[in-house]
């Protein structure tokens, strides 16, 4: 019986190392003069963007948040695990995001189905291959939502005067309160580049500048960012 014990006890190590060598975990932070989010400005002020993710084979899990400056109060928590699907065509995903909001006084805890801390949303997207790198997205909440607000967007890169610049079309597609909708409305269009500032030999910034205009409620915002 001991030694069937160590066996398996060593057949865990092992496969526990395994697991680890095939796996990845990767962390960055982001300072952006506003969170926009789907064409909505979150804040109203600079955000903190912390992330963590761990990757395994074609499955990763992250924790993400968003901290406003002082004196606005306004902070979010998403928790969120994503399969990647790779293939000849282009690569399929699917998405589980649990959205938390701390800011908002309501404990961690509380799950109820309309007024708890969790939103959950269901996602689906496609991104195509190098030569058509069109990216199609869809979410929809399913939990602690009575509108079960739904989102689509198409995403397509393309080369200006040797810069990459990626646009974006989002819409909400049904009335929703967290959307800020009737009904179908387009309320994200966007336009973003990076590039990365050399700061000493050994280390570069990336940086992002994104215009975004929201359609639905006439408003427009211009979004400079960095990554550590």
């Amino acid at each position: 019986m001991m030694k069937k014990d160590r066996f398996f006890g060593l057949l865990t190590c092992v496969l526990m190392i395994t697991s680890i060598t095939y796996s990845q975990f990767s962390l960055s932070t982001d300072i952006k003069s506003r969170y926009v989010w789907r064409g909505m400005d979150f804040g109203a002020s600079p955000s903190i963007q912390p992330s963590l993710t761990y990757k395994y084979n074609v499955l990763s899990i992250g924790i993400w948040g968003a901290y406003a400056f002082p004196p606005n109060g306004y902070a979010e928590n998403d928790y969120w695990i994503t399969l990647d699907v790779p293939s000849s065509t282009g690569t399929y995903s699917l998405i589980i995001t649990d959205y938390t909001f701390p800011s908002s006084g309501i404990r961690l805890g509380n799950i109820n189905d309309g007024g708890g801390a969790h939103t959950i949303e269901i996602g689906a997207g496609y991104l195509g291959i190098e030569s058509f790198p069109i990216a199609l997205r869809g979410y929809v909440n399913v939990y602690n939502d009575p509108d079960q607000s739904a989102y689509i967007e198409c995403s397509y890169p393309f080369t200006l005067s040797s810069t990459t610049i990626s646009v974006t079309v989002g819409a909400a597609i049904n009335k929703s309160a967290a959307y800020g909708t009737n009904g179908f409305s387009v309320i994200n269009i966007s336009l973003s580049t990076t590039r990365s500032i050399e700061i000493s030999e050994k280390f570069t910034l990336p940086m992002s500048i994104t215009y975004v205009l929201n359609p639905a409620w006439e408003q427009a915002s211009i979004v400079v960012g960095v990554t550590l």
